[in-house]
């Protein structure tokens, strides 16, 4: 499975959301995945915002990351599962 969206650079847009649902899917059927990583259009160096804290997370509030995050696609999705933060992800790849 290939995945290419371009990020917005911001939290709130639903694509890396859509990204870590691709992963854990992707590794419950044992379909590997590529992510093809594309630079941010804000800049790796621009992080801002709140981090959600012990409020639910929705689907524009999947991970406990800033509004303004700073990373690409491939790095989110690198941190996602070096992180552990999609269920059954760690064990799997």
């Amino acid at each position: 499975m290939l995945f290419d969206i371009q990020d917005a650079g911001v939290r709130f847009y639903t694509y890396i959301s859509t990204m870590g649902l691709v992963m854990q899917a992707a590794a419950e059927a044992g379909i590997p995945l590529v992510v093809l990583d594309r630079p941010n259009p804000l800049g790796g160096s621009y992080v801002s915002g709140f981090v959600r804290g012990t409020q639910p997370a929705s689907f524009t509030s999947l991970y406990p990351i800033p509004v303004a995050h700073g990373m690409t696609v491939g790095e989110l999705a690198g941190n996602d599962q070096g992180e552990a933060m999609l269920a059954g992800l760690s064990q799997r790849n």
